[in-house]
């Protein structure tokens, strides 16, 4: 008789880590608390941000909101990983408010950026607002308009373990103004710049369409532009809940931007000259928990491998890999209108292999001093130390390198030192010595930081480099912070262990009072611009925060003294996690996290233990 197709039943293995989730879809349209059910472990996701606004009078549509997902694939490396019957707080972003029309002459302004949405530790970012000048950063950017920029998409960067990037950029307004406004991003292309000739707007980014609940559903298109007077038509809003983009017509009825659509994430349409703007589509997140279970050994298999004693029999310690990030110690701040320093490198790895029955060494490096000053010239600060874990190679030592040191004013130092991240440049006195230290130094396969800015000729230094972004470059009027001097590049939240930002660069240092660099976020330092000292300009730069490998402040020419160094670069930071099931394991700061985890904090060196 043939054997049926029940008797290759099947086990479970002994490390297996299953989910019964049912396949059960749920939409979450409103901020409040998700719940899984009690046998889920995992689930896939689409998360979108709120809408932006679209911008009045013949004005850019409003850029998508930010689209992650994890579907389709399925995979342990992009579904996320959740305790049975728990409750997960949940954002769910508003959208951005448009405008409406002003008094006689009309009263031009950009729309509002979207509001983000948040759940499990991550964040679609809301849609850029669309605007009269350039159109606004965000999920998906916002149309510009009078031959202004497109506001650029995907902003902050995501990781492409949540779907990056998360959106476009939006279309750059036609020249001259009086309508043609560019349409926002969406998720699935970029918006369309307004027609030459100031008319007709440009179309809004259609969005993305996913399979998520079963059958196809398009969310996070980007608003129509404004169109000026005799345009054809309005400008569409892309698929996925993007508005249309209004008209300004004379004599015959003005056509406002029409909305984006509720719990979308599309982007409001522009609105024409002396009419209302469409406001934003809030956002959504749709969830499916999941069935799953890897390793199922056929019964025959099973019984072949007893007899022959290979079936798998796990160690008291089951523990084979571990999710790991490893933050060096950021760079010092140089002296006399410096470059602040580079953020320490940044390097993790999810699955990182490791033994049972090891003791494995973890080092933190401290961050590097700040130059001190010389009532003559200036000094470089010094470079962050490496941070590792596995250093004395068990196995296979990971390892982080030390943020790049801030360079001085004129000395003989060539820019700024290279590191995880580079330090900034000083401000001269030629083009080599204020040039920003190059970052991911020595390279790695995944960067592990940026370049430092350069500086920006008399009295500026750049920024130091920071995991997520370069250093600013020094100058007077720098467009971020407006102060002069360069700010730090912005630090990262990549790793997807918790959603803290880590490993920014320190702002340089300038002339006068008003020409610090900001810190970059994620632990930079400030820099200084000198006296007079304010809320916003403390008397001398500041440190790098500890235990998140933040780079140092560069420092000014007039300092309270020789001998005195500021603008250390902040402490490294290794951090481990591994499921709740293992425990026996020492070392660091042990506490719970969610997702059913147990972390290990190491703020200074020590030993990571795993007995067999």
């Amino acid at each position: 008789m043939a054997k049926s197709g029940r008797s290759q039943g099947g086990i479970i293995g002994k490390v297996n880590k299953t989910s019964f989730g049912k396949n059960k879809v749920t939409t979450v349209t409103a901020t409040g608390t998700f719940t899984t059910q009690p046998g889920t472990t995992k689930l896939d996701y689409v998360l979108v941000g709120g809408g932006g606004g679209g911008g009045a009078d013949s004005a850019g549509g409003g850029g998508a909101g930010g689209f992650l997902t994890s579907f389709p694939g399925g995979s342990p490396a992009s579904t996320v990983n959740v305790c049975g019957a728990t409750g997960y707080p949940i954002t769910i972003g508003g959208g951005g408010a448009g405008r409406g029309p002003g008094p006689a002459p009309c009263t031009s302004g950009p729309g509002t950026v979207g509001s983000d949405s948040t759940a499990f530790c991550i964040t679609a970012a809301g849609g850029g607002y669309g605007s009269r000048a350039d159109g606004g950063p965000g999920g998906s950017g916002g149309g510009g308009d009078c031959g202004n920029a497109a506001g650029p998409g995907n902003d902050p960067p995501t990781c492409a373990a949540y779907g990056a990037p998360q959106g476009n950029d939006g279309g750059a307004g036609s020249n001259p103004p009086g309508g043609g406004g560019g349409g926002g991003g969406g998720r699935g292309a970029a918006g369309s710049a307004g027609q030459p000739g100031g008319v007709q707007g440009g179309n809004g980014g259609n969005g993305l369409a996913t399979c998520i609940s079963g059958s196809p559903v398009t969310y996070a298109g980007g608003g129509g532009g404004a169109s000026g007077p005799g345009a054809p038509a309005q400008a569409c809003g892309g698929t996925g809940g993007g508005g249309k983009g209004g008209v300004h017509d004379n004599p015959a009825p003005t056509l406002n931007g029409a909305n984006g659509g509720d719990n979308t994430g599309g982007g409001g349409g522009g609105g024409p000259g002396c009419g209302t703007s469409g406001i934003g589509g809030s956002g959504i997140l749709v969830t499916k928990e999941l069935d799953y279970a890897s390793g199922m050994w056929p019964m025959q298999a099973q019984y072949s491998k007893s007899v022959c004693g290979t079936w798998p029999s796990a160690p008291t310690v089951s523990l084979t890999s571990i999710n790991l990030l490893v933050i060096a110690g950021g760079g010092g701040g140089g002296s006399n209108q410096s470059g602040g320093g580079g953020a320490g490198g940044y390097r993790f790895c999810t699955a990182f292999p490791i033994s049972p029955g090891n003791t494995y060494k973890v080092t933190v490096g401290g961050g590097g001093a700040g130059s001190q000053h010389s009532p003559t010239s200036g000094n470089r600060g010094t470079s962050g130390n490496v941070s590792s874990f596995d250093t004395c190679s068990v196995g296979t030592k990971y390892e982080s390198a030390g943020g790049g040191g801030g360079n001085n004013s004129g000395g003989n130092c060539a820019g700024g030192a290279a590191g995880g991240s580079g330090g900034g440049g000083g401000e001269g006195p030629t083009p080599t010595k204020g040039a920003g230290g190059a970052g991911n130094t020595p390279a790695t396969p995944v960067s592990q930081g940026n370049n430092g800015g350069p500086g920006g000729g008399a009295g500026y230094g750049g920024g130091g480099g920071g995991a997520g972004c370069v250093g600013q470059t020094g100058g007077p009027g720098a467009p971020i912070g407006g102060h002069g001097s360069g700010d730090g590049g912005a630090g990262s939240n990549s790793w997807p262990g918790d959603c803290t930002v880590r490993a920014g660069g320190g702002g340089g240092g300038g002339v006068s009072g008003n020409s610090w660099g900001c810190p970059g976020p994620g632990g930079g330092g400030s820099g200084w611009g000198g006296p007079p000292s304010t809320t916003e300009n403390p008397a001398n730069p500041s440190a790098g925060d500890d235990n998140t490998g933040g780079g140092g402040g560069g420092n000014s020419v007039t300092v309270p003294g020789p001998g005195i160094s500021r603008g250390t670069g902040g402490s490294g930071v290794v951090i481990i996690q591994y499921p709740n099931a293992t425990t026996g394991i020492t070392g660091g700061t042990i506490t719970p996290v969610p997702g059913c985890k147990t972390q290990h904090t190491f703020n200074s060196t020590d030993d990571f233990v795993i007995p067999y």
